[in-house]
């Protein structure tokens, strides 16, 4: 059985590699960008991405409690 260190560290280890491929589609569409509207856009979609994996996240774990394995 994991300890909650191990699973912590395996997550943030995953976060972090399935990120780096996000730098590289951020920096072309940034390159991209001609105004603050475009910049405004892709900030803003960032962070409701972010936000909707995280709230996924969380309702799936609150799902691993509710159904048996």
């Amino acid at each position: 059985m994991r300890t909650m260190a191990t699973t912590f560290l395996t997550a943030i280890l995953s976060f972090a590699s399935t990120n780096i491929d996000n730098i590289f589609v951020l920096m072309i569409l940034y390159a991209q960008v001609k105004n603050t509207k475009g910049i405004i856009q892709i900030v803003a979609g960032q962070y409701l991405g972010i936000g909707f994996l995280a709230v996924l996240s969380v309702a799936g774990a609150w799902g691993t409690q509710i159904f048996p394995p």
